[in-house]
């Protein structure tokens, strides 16, 4: 089934990898003026059609629950959205496992002191044209009352994350003419767009409107002479990480340093998140291993038998992209568009009190079969590929297993596994929201009123 790009929003179909210089707009609606803002900002949104890659600036809109709600939608259109989007993510907090320090009590916006009404995600070739652009939206949020929280992000021109590991190296494929992805696996497009069949051959519920006469556009009619409302739009995912890099550095010289463990911390620290930092396999050391490791401690991997070399079963990459009959994989994919915010550090090493990470921006159709999953049950699941009282190294939160002890990881070995810990936390839970991206037609109609 061909899906028309000209309806569907650019993110979904490309992570604008011409356009390294991006911001993350917050907005909040004023007491009136939202549907206007909206009727104005419309032409600026682009779409997946090929012939606008060369824009030089794209903008994509999406709209939280509360968001939609001061839309004016009627309550039987809003009671069909997803129970997920409906309550919102801090509401969500203790099936995501934003507890202690990542509670949203602590968050600097998507929580009840912070809301967040509609999020612009705003992409450009360079600084200069980025800047022009944010210039002008700004100004059209004031002029119609809209307050904004903005978070700068870019993309590495390696795609390298802050700890130095490259991200998104396995993205999967959609079909329909869609996302081509990194050599992941291929997903019908009812796994991302509302209103196509998913790997199960189902359509996940979208939500339906009031006809207007002025809604003119032929892919929005639904059934019973309603306006479908979900077509070709998704569900977005945006959740601001901070990164302690040099905890995260600090911590891996720390174990290279104890007796039995690999001399070499990028060993480590690779094992934790299941790379080489060029996103390399394990098992491909030293060729894939990075530039900086010292050729004097490859001989302490390269020596090590062929168990020790596996990538471990709790690592990040196995957990967030489950395989091996660990779980139907295909089942809990994530299209993910995330960016860094933060300057890079100087000297990983050293802790320089500036705030860095990652502005984490995942699409799926089915946020509790795919987003809520992942990060409910693979990432601080305990219990995971026949590990007990483990989480995730590097996203798991902050709990004791039932040993008593606090962020526990094993590493492959022989003759035996070997279990490190505890593991202070690498990264931290800043804000968060869950948004519908709609199609373009459906923004059209919101816009009206």
């Amino acid at each position: 089934m061909r899906v028309d790009r000209s309806d569907v929003q650019g993110l979904v179909a490309s992570g604008f990898g011409a356009h390294p210089a991006s911001t993350l707009l917050l907005m909040r609606f004023g007491p009136k003026g939202a549907r206007d803002w909206l009727r104005r900002l419309l032409p600026f949104v682009t779409s997946a059609r090929r012939g606008e890659r060369l824009e030089p600036v794209h903008l994509n809109v999406a709209l939280s629950f509360m968001g939609l709600t001061r839309l004016g939608l009627p309550a039987e259109t809003l009671a069909a959205f997803a129970p997920e989007f409906r309550a919102g993510m801090a509401a969500r907090a203790p099936v995501l496992g934003d507890v202690g320090e990542d509670d949203p009590r602590h968050w600097e916006f998507g929580n009840a002191e912070r809301p967040v009404d509609a999020l612009l995600l705003v992409y450009a070739r360079d600084e200069p044209i980025l800047e022009g652009k944010r210039r002008e939206l700004l100004g059209l949020a004031e002029r119609f009352d809209v307050s904004c929280l903005e978070l700068p992000t870019y993309l590495d021109p390696e795609h390298r994350e802050h700890f130095g590991f490259r991200f998104a190296v396995s993205e999967p494929r959609i079909r329909g003419g869609l996302a081509r992805g990194r050599g992941g696996v291929s997903l019908p497009p009812g796994e991302l767009l509302l209103g196509y069949p998913n790997v199960s051959g189902e359509r996940a519920p979208t939500p339906l409107a009031p006809f207007r006469r002025s809604t003119r556009e032929a892919p929005l009619l639904g059934p019973r002479g309603c306006v479908d409302l979900g077509h070709n739009g998704t569900y977005l995912v945006l959740r601001k990480l901070e990164q302690r890099v040099a905890l995260f550095w600090s911590t891996a010289q720390k174990l290279a340093r104890r007796g039995g463990a690999p001399a070499d911390p990028g060993v480590v620290a690779a094992r934790w998140v299941g790379r080489w930092p060029n996103g390399a396999p394990l098992a491909r050391y030293p060729d894939g291993a990075p530039d900086s490791v010292p050729e004097d401690d490859r001989f302490t991997y390269r020596n090590l038998d062929p168990e020790g070399r596996k990538c471990p079963v709790g690592a990040h990459v196995r957990r967030v992209n489950p395989r091996d009959g660990l779980a139907e994989s295909r089942a809990h994919q994530l299209v993910r568009r995330g960016r860094l915010y933060g300057p890079r550090a100087l000297d990983p090493a050293v802790d320089d009190g500036v705030e860095r990470g990652l502005a984490f921006v995942a699409l799926n159709a089915d946020l509790a079969r795919q987003f809520e999953t992942v990060q409910q049950s693979f990432v601080n699941g305990p219990s995971f590929g026949g590990l007990r009282g483990e989480r995730d190294p590097l996203l798991g939160c902050d709990a004791e297993d039932e040993a008593g002890i606090r962020r526990a990881f094993t590493e492959p070995g022989f003759p035996a596994r070997r279990r490190t810990g505890p593991l202070p936390r690498f990264v931290r839970m800043r804000g968060g929201e869950y948004f519908f991206l709609p199609g373009l037609c459906a923004l059209g109609y919101l816009a009206e009123g």
